[in-house]
C-alpha cells in the first residue's frame, strides 16, 4: 500500500496512528508481551479515528499469517485525550512454539 514518506509505514496505518504519512516520523510502538495464562498480547496507542478505521490483530503460528486467528481490539481506559489504547490478546496459548502477531488497519 502507499508509503508517501518513504519510512515504511503504510499511510493508512500513518493516519491510523495518527502521524503525519507525508512527513518521516518515529515508528509506532507497539507493546508485545504474554499474559498470566500464557496468550501474546499486542498493544498500542493509536489516535483516536472513531469509526474511520478498523483494528484487528492476526496471531499464528506460522510467519506467512495462513490460516491466521483475527482478533479485534478491547479499548483499555485512560489513554490521553485524542488516543485509544488498544489490547489484543491471542486467543491461543503459547506452547513453547513459535507464535506470530501484526496489527492490520483498515478503512470500513
Amino acid at each position: 500500500s502507499a508509503d508517501a514518506d518513504g519510512d515504511g509505514v503504510a499511510n493508512i496505518m500513518e493516519f491510523a496512528l495518527g502521524t503525519d504519512p507525508v512527513i518521516r516520523s518515529a515508528q509506532p510502538s507497539v507493546a508485545a508481551g504474554r499474559d498470566a495464562g500464557g496468550h501474546l498480547v499486542l498493544e498500542i496507542q493509536a489516535a483516536d479515528r472513531g469509526a474511520a478505521v478498523a483494528w484487528k490483530a492476526q496471531f499464528s503460528s506460522i510467519l506467512n499469517f495462513a490460516g491466521a486467528v483475527e482478533v479485534v481490539p478491547e479499548v483499555i481506559p485512560g489513554a490521553p485525550a485524542g488516543y485509544v489504547h488498544l489490547r489484543f490478546p491471542d486467543a491461543a496459548a503459547f506452547t513453547g512454539r513459535s507464535r506470530f502477531g501484526r496489527l492490520v488497519v483498515a478503512e470500513p
